[in-house]
C-alpha cells in the first residue's frame, strides 16, 4: 500500500514508465503497418506468440485511475456528491482488486473515467455505419487492434467466449482497426471474429485515438460512461469482471 503521500507524484511517473516498458502489446506509432501498396506481401503474425511480461507496483495504477481510494490506513477514503466521483466510486469498489492483480495490461487515460464516451462512428466491413450511440442501454467494449499485433489475435479467443456470453441487447464488442479494409477482410477470411468488427477511415476523436498501443479497450457502461480504459490482453474472466462492476 503507497503511504507516503508525499512521494506519490515521483511514484507514480516511475511506475508508469516501468509499466510502459514491460507492457506486452504492439506500439501503435512504431510498429511497421502494411500499405495498400503492399496487401499482397502483408507481413503475417508471429507463429509463436512471447510470454506476457508481467507489469509491477499495480498499487501504484490504481491510485492513478481511482484518486483517494486509499487513505493512508488502506481504508476506502473517496466521499463526493459529485455524479462523477459518484460513478468512480462504484466502480473502484469491483475494479480496484481486479487492477492490482492484472499481469498482462495496465490501466489508461485515468480522467476519461466515469466521463460520458464521446460519440463515434465508423463503417463495418460490409459499409454499414456503426455509432457508439447505436448501442446506449448496454455494455459496451470498443477494443482497438490490428491484423498485424501478436497480443492482440491473442485476445480475439478470449472476446469470441464473452460474446458468446451475452444476449446481443446486453453486449456490444466494437473491435476497430485503421488499417486498409481489403487487409481487415483478408485476415477475416481465415480468423473467426464473432463480435462486430469497424474500419476507422478517419482518425478517432479523443480518447479513442490518443492510444499509445494495442491492443487497447475501453469499457463503457450501460449508461454511455468509461468505467475504464486498458492496455494490453486481458483474459476472458477479467473482461468479464470488467463488465459487471458497478451492478
Amino acid at each position: 500500500m503507497i503511504k507516503d503521500r508525499k512521494n506519490l507524484n515521483a511514484m507514480l511517473l516511475a511506475a508508469l514508465a516501468v509499466a510502459l516498458i514491460v507492457l506486452p502489446g504492439c506500439d501503435s506509432e512504431d510498429a511497421a503497418q502494411p500499405s495498400p501498396e503492399t496487401t499482397a506481401e502483408q507481413p503475417e503474425p508471429a507463429d509463436e506468440i512471447p510470454d506476457l511480461a508481467p507489469i509491477t507496483d499495480n498499487e501504484t495504477q490504481v491510485e492513478q485511475d481511482y484518486p483517494g481510494v486509499y487513505d493512508q490506513n488502506g481504508q476506502d477514503n473517496q466521499a463526493s456528491d459529485d455524479a462523477r466521483s459518484q460513478r468512480r466510486k462504484e466502480y473502484a469498489e469491483d475494479l480496484v482488486p481486479l487492477i492490482v492483480n492484472a499481469s498482462t495490461w495496465m490501466t489508461m487515460m485515468p480522467d476519461w473515467i466515469g466521463e460520458k464516451a464521446p460519440d463515434f462512428t465508423v463503417s463495418d466491413m460490409q459499409g454499414q455505419y456503426h455509432s457508439l450511440s447505436d448501442y446506449n442501454g448496454r455494455e459496451v467494449i470498443v477494443v482497438m487492434w490490428a491484423t498485424w499485433c501478436g497480443p492482440c489475435i491473442q485476445e480475439i479467443e478470449h472476446l469470441n467466449e464473452l460474446r458468446a456470453q451475452y444476449n446481443d441487447d446486453e453486449l456490444a464488442i466494437l473491435a476497430i482497426s485503421d488499417e486498409p479494409a481489403v487487409i481487415v477482410n483478408d485476415f477475416l477470411n481465415d480468423h473467426k471474429l464473432d463480435y462486430t468488427v469497424l474500419n476507422a477511415e478517419e482518425p478517432l476523436p479523443a480518447p479513442y485515438g490518443q492510444i499509445d498501443g494495442l491492443p487497447s479497450a475501453f469499457f463503457v457502461d450501460s449508461d454511455g460512461y468509461i468505467k475504464l480504459a486498458t492496455m494490453g490482453v486481458l483474459s476472458y474472466e477479467e473482461l468479464e469482471a470488467i463488465i459487471q462492476a458497478g451492478k
